[in-house]
């Protein structure tokens, strides 16, 4: 059985979990804006978090590409994905951010829209 069939498995027996593991993910992307703009020293972001994410990073990855597959944004938490490779995890090639990549911050309808489309 592949990841994300797993995946829809487990959030339709489960939907809270997804709410959980949304929000978390989403709380780290924002993080990941903070410390990329700035707002909060990256170098302590690193220390507090990046252990976190980096041990964490395999199934982030499969629960990201799930997240991407299901919505129209494939730049979908490009900031936790800037973390990540900050924090040093082992980014798959596909998903890696280029040199000077630029993310953007979706506005309020993409926002909206990509969380009905969640399952």
């Amino acid at each position: 059985m592949t990841s994300e069939r797993r995946i829809d498995r487990i959030f339709k027996r489960r939907p809270d979990d997804f709410d959980q593991v949304n929000r978390a993910l989403g709380l780290y992307n924002t993080l990941g804006i903070y410390a990329h703009k700035g707002y909060v020293s990256k170098d302590e972001a690193l220390d507090h978090w990046g252990g976190r994410v980096r041990k964490g990073w395999p199934a982030i990855e499969r629960f990201l590409r799930w997240r991407r597959s299901r919505s129209d944004d494939s730049t979908m938490w490009s900031y936790l994905v800037w973390f990540a490779q900050e924090s040093e995890a082992n980014v798959s090639c596909d998903m890696r951010l280029r040199e000077g990549w630029t993310a953007r911050i979706p506005a309020e309808d993409q926002l909206n829209r990509s969380t009905r489309t969640r399952r």
